[in-house]
């Protein structure tokens, strides 16, 4: 059997994302690649313009200020957590007991304890959560393994980069 957003399906995958600033335009980006496969299905953020802006992008999307009203209406598949780091915790928690799997940028949590909460709830409610590793597949830093590989830089034991 397929699931939502799998070819061979009736429905795309329903995304919400929490967090309309510059990490989740990002987000919207790549959903925008997955027309047909993705449908941006609710938006939430606390600032009312952005929110507001980005609705206008997203016709069909539910919108609203608190993520609890979005995961509760807009039966939402996955969740994309693009907010401030102290935040993602509660939200994914929250997320994954409705049943959303979820997509949560960096850092993942705030300590160990709260890392261990999100795992735990992803487990026990037999859901996906996923770390936004998405730079990893950046030209930029493709080009720096490369280096490293070579061994052209010797043996890395710190590393520190900007784009």
């Amino acid at each position: 059997m397929h699931k939502p957003g799998e070819p061979g399906t009736t429905r795309p995958l329903r995304v919400g994302v929490v967090g309309c600033g510059a990490i989740g335009q990002l987000h919207f980006e790549a959903y925008r690649r997955l027309e047909g496969v993705v449908e941006v299905a609710g938006l939430c953020d606390l600032n009312v313009k952005r929110l507001a802006e980005t609705a206008q992008k997203f016709p069909q999307a539910q919108t609203t200020a608190d993520y609890r009203e979005l995961l509760t209406t807009a039966k939402i598949d996955l969740l994309s957590i693009c907010t401030m780091p102290n935040t993602h915790c509660e939200i994914a928690v929250a997320a994954l007991e409705t049943g959303a799997h979820v997509l949560c940028e960096k850092p993942f949590a705030m300590d160990v304890r709260q890392a261990d909460r999100m795992l735990g709830a992803a487990a026990h409610a037999k859901r996906q959560i996923q770390v936004g590793t998405n730079m990893r597949h950046m030209r930029q830093a493709e080009t720096l393994r490369e280096i490293v590989a070579s061994g052209a830089v010797g043996q890395p034991v710190n590393i520190r980069a900007w784009i």
